[in-house]
């Protein structure tokens, strides 16, 4: 149900078309007084939860437990199958015993934010993939896998390890990290502040 519209007409950037609020499904009762002042107070919310789906904009903090880094500035990309992360250095230190024996890495990684010291951690490497960038180069990177917190999700997922220095966003979240239950708003950024 609409409970709020914008003045037809011309409106600016970023201002709220909509405030909808979901039915219970077969319901046909409006929704209580209550339902709908919750809903006009934090309209992005209602957004979010209309059909169980997370909204995020096209660029969001992260953050990366397993890495310990607790803010990262990542580019949402559903162009991008894979995510990748910056790493500033990278050497294999160890491997991993059993039949699959596979390297472990020591990289330096951002440190999340300004001022902020690189950090120094391990990951095991999980596989290596050949990825193709935007200008037509491929190259082999490592890929780990990692814990991912974005606003209200947190899962496990997949991360190629490369040199992205020369990029704006020190973390891409690529389609794969996202799943199914995300939607990506292409005019929004930061949706969910802290991670």
């Amino acid at each position: 149900i609409v409970i709020e519209a914008a003045a037809a007409g011309p409106v600016r950037a970023g201002t709220t078309l909509f405030v909808m609020v979901p039915l219970p499904p077969g319901s046909r009762a409006l929704p209580s007084e209550a339902t709908v002042r919750a809903a006009i107070a934090a309209p992005d919310r209602a957004a979010e939860e209309l059909g169980g789906k997370t909204r995020v904009g096209w660029v969001e903090h992260i953050a990366l437990p397993g890495l310990e880094i607790k803010r990262l500035k990542a580019k949402i990309d559903t162009g991008a199958r894979t995510s990748a992360l910056h790493v500033m250095r990278m050497r294999t230190i160890d491997t991993t015993g059993g039949p699959n024996r596979r390297p472990i890495l020591e990289i330096t990684v951002p440190g999340g934010g300004r001022g902020r010291r690189p950090q120094v951690v391990r990951a095991a490497v999980r596989d290596f993939v050949v990825v193709r960038d935007t200008s037509g180069r491929t190259e082999r990177r490592p890929v780990i896998e990692t814990a991912l917190k974005l606003g209200p999700i947190r899962r496990r997922i997949a991360v190629t390890l490369t040199n992205r220095g020369d990029m704006l966003f020190p973390m891409l979240v690529g389609r794969t990290a996202l799943g199914p239950d995300v939607v990506v708003d292409p005019s929004r950024r930061y949706l969910h502040g802290r991670s």
